[in-house]
């Protein structure tokens, strides 16, 4: 094999790691990130007693290029991230709030600490998209 068709070989890894390390990274990343969520919820991204539903991540990749979101309940991720303060949820007029305790015209709720699910989640994400790409990079190389 000539030195050319080697050079190209490189040359041709290394253009496929380029493209693909954005997409691998991001995925990476985004698991990491459902896995804090899922930590910081019981295991099922979800909060109690909140019908709008799970946190989730998803990620769009294209050529050379990708990013992951919060996808599934935004609602679900700010609480996450910056928690609530204490508050009173009150029904429409004439109805009442269905609890576990019975119905009630109003419910006091105890704020919620901000658990920065977000933010330790691309922190960790971002050091394991880092190595999995180096290891990938050391396979091109």
């Amino acid at each position: 094999m000539s030195g050319a068709a080697v050079a190209q070989g490189w040359a041709d890894s290394i253009r496929s790691f380029a493209s693909d390390a954005p997409t691998l990274g991001a995925t990476t990343a985004a698991a990491t990130i459902e896995q804090q969520a899922a930590a910081d919820t019981g295991g099922d991204s979800r909060l109690s007693n909140h019908a709008s539903g799970s946190a989730t991540v998803s990620v769009e990749g294209g050529d050379s290029e990708a990013t992951a979101e919060a996808d599934g309940s935004r609602a679900v991720w700010a609480i996450l991230e910056d928690g609530t303060a204490a508050h009173v949820i009150r029904p429409r007029a004439g109805r009442y709030l269905m609890t576990p305790m019975g119905p009630r015209r109003m419910v006091h709720v105890r704020g919620v600490a901000a658990r920065g699910t977000w933010s330790k989640g691309v922190a960790a994400g971002m050091v394991e998209a880092e190595r999995e790409l180096m290891a990938g990079w050391q396979g091109v190389s």
